[in-house]
């Protein structure tokens, strides 16, 4: 049962070694300029319901409070809406979801896409949304065991830290930001604290790309060489839009491909994020895990 599956999983293993479907730009499913923009045709409830535990949210600020966004477009709460997307309502989602399912945990990764404002923007996320769910937000800079998290939501962020926040890892969130290293695709997540290097990420996300190099040269070389690990977390995007081909193009593409694929049972394949994703394409990510 796809809304539920994390109840079968070892509590004891890192996140990191759990085969988790995600999704890229996870709240556009309402959006204008669609051909170009639209990367979801579900909402964020229907994600999780199909199994769906890493979300990819675009956030803006804006009047004090910060709206869901893909590029310079705002995400829209409905089909005929044109009101903003506020990040409180995806988080209530989400927080409804692992109250109702406390199996479960989904990890929240959250960055801008416009560059303007950075601090300002981490400081609101995180005093009006983190700080105001004591209990709900799984907030330290590290790779929690699943059981830690169960029940919870896991704050990640390619934002800075919040300016009127004190460094301190136990609460800043997993901190994807700044932390490329001279190996392509490769981060290094260091402590706020200290500098030191706490873990590793790999983020295949190359996307201005056709459809058939997405899949051959980033893609299916991601699958077939890297692995995570209890210390290295792997995030393998299927998406991508260069402009010609929409995000819908290539994911027509790209999940033919990746469904045809053999995911191994027990292999450490990572986070796997689609466009479009599909109850076939999270059950088999969901199916590869021991």
């Amino acid at each position: 049962m796809t809304k539920r599956w994390m109840r079968t999983i070892d509590g004891q293993k890192p996140i990191s070694l759990i085969n988790i479907p995600g999704t890229h730009n996870s709240a556009t499913r309402y959006i204008p300029f669609r051909y170009l923009c639209r990367c979801q045709d579900k909402s964020i409830t229907e994600q999780l319901v199909l199994g769906v535990r890493y979300l990819d949210l675009r956030i803006e600020l804006y009047k004090g409070g910060l709206k869901l966004v893909h590029s310079v477009i705002d995400c829209r709460p409905g089909p005929l809406s044109f009101k903003k997307l506020w990040l409180e309502d995806i988080v209530e989602e989400c927080a409804c979801f692992v109250r109702e399912n406390p199996s479960e945990t989904v990890i929240m990764n959250f960055q801008t896409d416009d560059g303007k404002d950075l601090t300002g923007t981490s400081d609101v996320l995180y005093e009006k949304y983190i700080l105001k769910g004591p209990g709900l937000w799984f907030t330290e800079n590290r790779i929690p065991f699943l059981d830690e998290c169960r029940g919870k939501l896991i704050f990640a962020r390619r934002t800075p830290p919040p300016g009127k926040l004190m460094l301190e890892d136990r609460i800043s969130g997993i901190n994807f930001f700044e932390s490329r290293s001279e190996e392509k695709n490769q981060r290094l997540i260091r402590s706020l604290e200290s500098g030191d290097v706490l873990f590793k990420a790999f983020i295949q996300d190359d996307y201005f790309v056709p459809p058939k190099k997405k899949w051959f040269d980033f893609v299916l070389p991601c699958l077939d060489e890297q692995r995570a690990s209890e210390t290295s977390i792997l995030i393998n995007h299927l998406s991508a839009n260069n402009g010609f081909n929409s995000p819908k193009i290539t994911a027509r593409y790209v999940n033919k491909r990746f469904l045809r694929y053999e995911l191994k049972k027990g292999e450490m394949y990572g986070i796997i994020c689609a466009d479009y994703i599909t109850r076939q394409i999270s059950e088999k990510i969901i199916n590869s895990n021991e």
